[in-house]
């Protein structure tokens, strides 16, 4: 059992990664495991939750989808600060943890939080298909409803518009794919992943949803600056 801390012998960081390659397919329990073995490899000394069940702590803000791209994504943890001699800098935490990082995985940066987690407000994505369907998309987004489902946690699967929270920002057609970048409500109050659009789009357009590839670019807060 962890002996426990006092809590004014905590850091609090945050990690900008990104997850790319064969790691768009970790989930996100076996990322947390992942990143737990990451830190214990790499020998940071990962401050654990008080309690009768102590736990790491590993906090995502907004945890990506299975089998979707993250270009800027994020990660909260704390360290303890007196298993340490010298005081551990940002910078050796992301150069240590991207030595035990499998491929795919890579810290961008190290940081103290600036924003809150309920600061999240939007998150803007890049959905890809093979072939020529800017047509198809056209109709698509000019439909008056655009239905899809939604999981949620009090009534379970919903079917909901979701025309009105889609700000689409580009399309493009290049290199025989079809480009569509979009950004959608994120967030506690309201979250619209990439896999609910694409379900739709998909549908619509008479193909299976693995058709289409997602990316998450960025993350924004509510006056649309970059959640850092």
């Amino acid at each position: 059992m962890n002996n426990p801390v006092d809590i004014s012998q905590r850091k609090f960081f945050r990690a900008k990664f990104s997850k790319t390659k064969e790691a768009v397919f970790i989930s996100h329990l076996d990322l947390v495991r992942c990143l737990t073995r990451c830190f214990r490899r790499a020998d940071l000394p990962l401050w654990y939750t008080q309690g009768f069940t102590p736990r790491v702590y590993l906090n995502f803000p907004l945890p990506l989808s299975l089998g979707v791209e993250g270009e800027r994504e994020f990660f909260d943890f704390a360290v303890i600060a007196e298993k340490s001699a010298v005081e551990i800098s940002a910078a050796e935490i992301r150069e240590r943890l991207n030595e035990k990082l499998p491929d795919g995985l890579h810290i961008i940066d190290v940081y103290e939080p600036q924003n809150a987690v309920a600061d999240i407000k939007s998150a803007a994505y890049e959905i890809s298909a093979n072939g020529d369907i800017t047509k198809q998309f056209e109709e698509f987004i000019n439909q008056e409803r655009i239905l899809s489902k939604k999981h949620t946690k009090s009534k379970g699967m919903v079917e909901i518009d979701i025309k009105p929270y889609i700000n689409l920002q580009k399309i493009t057609f290049e290199t025989l794919k079809t480009y569509i970048k979009i950004i959608l409500p994120s967030g506690s109050t309201l979250n619209i992943n990439a896999g609910v659009f694409v379900n739709a789009l998909a549908e619509f357009c008479g193909v299976s949803p693995e058709n289409f590839y997602s990316k998450r670019t960025e993350i924004f807060t509510e006056d649309g600056h970059e959640f850092v």
